[in-house]
């Protein structure tokens, strides 16, 4: 019976063995780039999470103040104020506390869930299943924040102002569900519970 050494001329024989050391080395290669990549995008995410964390408090403590405030419908009781400094704040005159609160408006962030989420879809699908609602859910905080400063802006109708009660209650549904969906990307991304809160 012929062995394949026989069969072969050791010259090709090498390139055979030369050939498959390197598709092994390659796929070897391209595994642990893949899995660098994937580690970076679970960190970006996660501090994404963060962001919108603090914003997620910010916006519930806005509604929460709305539904105690004794009169939200009036321009002395809910207002939107834009400072110099390009910060934007809700003012509310608030019955459970008695006093005047400022709390500033945050920004919602979604631009890393938004550039990696094809990246994310060839890399891990169980990840991308849990990045796709979250970038659904920072939209629909995003659109609780511009319904926020349009209800509360001075120059708006009576219209606007009149739901606001409504707003405050559609708000916290939204937030709370959106607390939700982050979380489970977080710790899908870390490991670990969302209590983590950045500001920047």
């Amino acid at each position: 019976m012929q062995t394949l050494s026989s069969l072969l001329p050791a010259t090709a024989l090498v390139a055979i063995i030369i050939f498959m050391l390197k598709e092994i080395l390659e796929t070897w290669r391209r595994h642990s780039s893949e899995g660098r990549k994937k580690k970076a995008i679970k960190e970006l995410l996660a501090r994404e999470c963060e962001l919108n964390h603090w914003a997620i408090r910010s916006l519930r403590s806005i509604a929460d103040e709305l539904q105690s405030a004794p009169n939200p419908d009036s321009t002395a009781a809910f207002s939107i104020e834009y400072a110099k400094s390009g910060r934007i704040y809700a003012c509310i005159d608030s019955e459970s506390k008695g006093n005047y609160s400022k709390i500033a408006v945050p920004v919602i962030h979604q631009e890393q869930m938004s550039k990696h989420l094809l990246e994310v879809a060839t890399l891990d699908k169980d990840l991308f299943d849990l990045v796709e609602p979250a970038l659904t859910a920072t939209a629909e905080l995003a659109h609780v924040r511009e319904s926020l400063l349009y209800h509360g802006s001075s120059d708006e109708d009576d219209v606007a102002r009149s739901h606001i009660q409504g707003f405050a209650e559609y708000a916290i549904g939204e937030i709370e569900e959106a607390r939700t969906t982050l979380s489970a990307l977080y710790r899908a991304c870390t490991g670990k519970d969302l209590s983590e809160m950045r500001l920047r």
